[in-house]
């Protein structure tokens, strides 16, 4: 709304008038004047106590559609504007409203529900990707608990500089685990792999695999790797090729895997391991049977061609 501007007659101007009709016409203009100044007065007043800092001409109840300077009184959008509620803080506040002390007994501790176990978690995106557009999101978002830039980690390259989401300083939260030092051969004074010993049949560590970091450090007992670390653990992944972490193949990890899948004395497609019933089975007696001559037997000199294991070279014939 435009600012008003001067009375449209000023009392000297009413006054000089000749005609009775121009004077009640006056009359009536300088009243509606009036009355619209009184209206737009009260609605600044209501809108400045409500805390808004509006416009003084522009009317408190005119608003446009869009976000960015066309929201109420011309203030620009924010996506985290709006106030974030949980439900345990309202339940807090309304328990010390009505006074009521609570039932526990002094030693015990409340327990904890699920969302304020997830109020202690890192936000997934957050950490691994270093931006989180989710509105209201509970999880924690540490900017010093940041996935490590793997083109500054990796190529000391990151064309973004300073102004890279995630971390560009390695440490054993962040940093994977070097295998070189692993095998007591890394020479490399500026490594910025993690120098931390563990177990060579250690598992990947799930923390580190899907965010890039670990809260334990030098602490954790697992290897620390930028992999799948369900593929890297049970050989499958729920989420195929579509996966968005690294699947490496390990003979090591596959013929661990496939002996812990595999029964305990189950054949193997390699060593066949048929099993042999006595019937079947030829004994050393029954090997002396064939080779001493039984009691009573004929003595007399045969013929070569008539002994038991004669093969004549034209049986293929």
């Amino acid at each position: 709304m435009a600012p008003p501007g001067p009375p449209p007659y000023t009392h000297e101007q009413i006054t000089a008038m000749t005609s009775q009709e121009e004077r009640i016409r006056a009359y009536a203009e300088l009243k509606s004047y009036i009355a619209r100044l009184k209206k737009e007065k009260e609605e600044r007043e209501n809108a400045q106590a409500r805390g808004y800092s509006a416009n003084p001409y522009h009317s408190a109840f005119h608003r446009k559609r869009g976000g960015y300077g066309h929201g109420f009184a011309n203030k620009p959008y924010h996506p985290y504007q709006r106030p974030t509620t949980h439900k345990h803080i309202d339940a807090t506040k309304s328990r010390e409203a009505s006074g009521s002390e609570s039932p526990l007994p002094p030693n015990s501790t409340a327990p904890t529900n699920d969302h304020s176990s997830e109020l202690r978690d890192l936000c997934r995106t957050f950490t691994s990707a270093g931006v989180c557009s989710r509105h209201g999101c509970p999880y924690v978002h540490d900017p010093d608990k940041q996935a490590v830039c793997k083109r500054w980690f990796y190529k000391d390259a990151c064309p973004m500089g300073e102004q890279c989401s995630l971390s560009h300083e390695a440490s054993p939260h962040n940093a994977p685990t070097c295998l070189h030092f692993q095998a007591g051969r890394c020479a490399n004074d500026g490594c910025r792999f993690a120098h931390v010993r563990t177990n060579p049949a250690a598992l990947n560590c799930e923390a580190f695999g899907n965010l890039g970091y670990c809260e334990k450090g030098d602490k954790c007992a697992e290897l620390h790797a930028h992999e799948c670390p369900s593929f890297a653990n049970t050989g499958t992944c729920r989420y195929g090729d579509e996966c968005r972490l690294g699947h490496v193949r390990r003979a090591s990890r596959m013929r661990k895997t496939t002996r812990l899948s595999s029964p305990a004395g189950s054949p193997s497609s390699n060593t066949p391991n048929r099993s042999r019933t006595p019937e079947d089975m030829v004994t050393v007696e029954d090997n002396l049977e064939q080779i001493t001559p039984k009691a009573g037997a004929d003595h007399e000199p045969r013929q070569f061609t008539q002994q038991a294991d004669f093969v004549p070279f034209d049986a293929d014939q």
